[in-house]
């Protein structure tokens, strides 16, 4: 294998799995908003109660952010790197691999 076909898989396997984290984020944080919808409109301010990995967590939505910058999580960077990944693996299965010319075309 050269360095071309071990770049595609790489950029395969990373787009396919920054792909996963995107979505599954993308859903879980739809159905939060969901469910904190819910409480809000039956006037419950007490958050949403989960169970993960034998602990209890109670997310509580918040309108301000009470803690500093540095130690929210942005999510935003997996639709970054699903981008990324797919952006650079079309260059390198179309524009250096050479699928954009056509091998009929006498002129090309």
């Amino acid at each position: 294998m050269n360095t071309s076909e071990w770049l595609n898989l790489f950029l395969r396997w990373a787009h396919v799995f920054a792909a996963i984290l995107w979505v599954g984020s993308t859903y879980y944080f739809t159905w939060l908003d969901g469910q904190m919808r819910r409480l809000e409109a039956a006037g419950d301010t007490g958050g949403v109660w989960m169970v993960h990995s034998g602990g209890f967590y109670t997310v509580v939505k918040q309108k301000t952010l009470g803690v500093p910058p540095s130690q929210v999580h942005w999510f935003r960077y997996e639709a970054l790197a699903t981008f990324v990944t797919g952006f650079l693996l079309l260059n390198l299965v179309y524009y250096h691999g050479g699928l954009l010319v056509d091998p009929i075309d006498p002129v090309g």
